[in-house]
């Protein structure tokens, strides 16, 4: 996969991530254990895909899939929450600060894997 395509998929990942959770799930009402499953099951093969097919920096794909969500996010505060939509740029900060963790954590084992596979 090339770096330019590469970095495209993960930015859709990201942006699709929230839209794709805020059209089933409120906010003010979703569990928190109900987040931790959709961050940690979307959000790390997500980051170890990138990751493991880039096979460049880590850095970048990181990045790229951080940003995603943060428009992501904003797209869909604005969309599904026309009430409460100045809060987007709030709300788009704290869920790119939640999304930092499962997408570290995916980009970490997808630097192991690419790691172990170069070794080979």
């Amino acid at each position: 996969m090339t770096k330019p395509i590469g970095l495209g998929a993960a930015f859709a990942v990201g942006v699709i991530f929230p839209l794709f959770f805020f059209s089933f799930n409120d906010p003010d009402r979703v569990k928190f254990s109900a987040v931790v499953i959709w961050f940690f099951a979307i959000l790390i093969p997500a980051s170890l895909l990138v990751r493991v097919k880039l096979c460049n920096k880590s850095t970048s794909g990181t990045a790229t899939i951080l940003a995603g969500v943060f428009v992501g996010t904003c797209i869909s505060i604005i969309v599904f929450y026309t009430d409460r939509a100045n809060l987007f740029p709030i709300a788009a900060a704290i869920w790119t600060i939640v999304a930092v963790i499962p997408v570290s954590l995916g980009t970490a084992i997808g630097s192991l894997i690419a790691r172990m596979a170069n070794k080979k």
